[in-house]
């Protein structure tokens, strides 16, 4: 057996997705403008995106469909969209078990990142029998908006630590038997099995203020 239908062999046998391991569920209304960056981080790491939208009235949504790993739905309606946006993003990622070995929750304007390589690091995780990761915030601060076919972890290096920004937004979905985060994911309960790595290499980068 080859070394890539191995590893898609094992992956399948415990329960992980074999050939597109990492998915990421997100939420939007109107960010046409940080879309472009969202996707230039995100695609290398992911292989399947799933965008509930809010009703975004801006290119949005035609930014979202010109990429060929995003998966585009409607947010349901209710009373309060943050509750709505809670509610979903309690559940969504559930119909990744047995189909990913992570997923990720995030905003457009949030980008998961580790100093290495958050893909290669999210299989090395994989091995060590770890289940889900909980990032380190900081909220990012640039005086000009970047250019547009900018990085932003590349280019915007300049953040202010933010402990309301230390979400739980990285799980393995099939070790997770629920998440329960309270409106804005500031905080979460999970249950399941919980194995974090020892030490928190992950940063989630908020880039809200540029």
């Amino acid at each position: 057996m080859d070394v890539a239908r191995e590893r898609v062999f094992h992956r399948a046998a415990n329960g992980g997705s074999g050939e597109d391991p990492h998915h990421l569920c997100a939420t939007c209304w109107n960010e046409e403008r940080m879309i472009p960056f969202f996707l230039r981080h995100d695609e290398p790491i992911v292989d399947r995106i799933v965008v509930f939208d809010d009703g975004s009235s801006d290119r949005s949504l035609e930014l979202l469909a010109a990429s060929p790993k995003v998966q585009l739905r409607r947010l349901k309606r209710g009373e309060s969209s943050i509750l709505m946006q809670m509610e979903e993003l309690n559940h969504c990622w559930k119909e990744s078990r047995r189909r990913a070995d992570w997923v990720m929750i995030c905003d457009i304007d949030e980008h998961l990142y580790h100093h290495k390589q958050l893909r290669a690091y999210l299989e090395q995780c994989k091995s060590n029998g770890v289940t889900i990761i909980n990032p380190i915030g900081y909220d990012m601060v640039n005086a000009d908006f970047p250019e547009a076919n900018s990085v932003l972890a590349e280019s915007i290096r300049r953040g202010i630590r933010s402990f309301l920004l230390d979400k739980k937004a990285v799980f393995d979905p099939s070790a997770i038997e629920k998440i329960n985060y309270t409106p804005g994911r500031h905080i979460a309960s999970p249950t399941g099995r919980l194995v974090f790595p020892p030490k928190r290499e992950v940063k989630i980068l908020h880039y809200k203020y540029l």
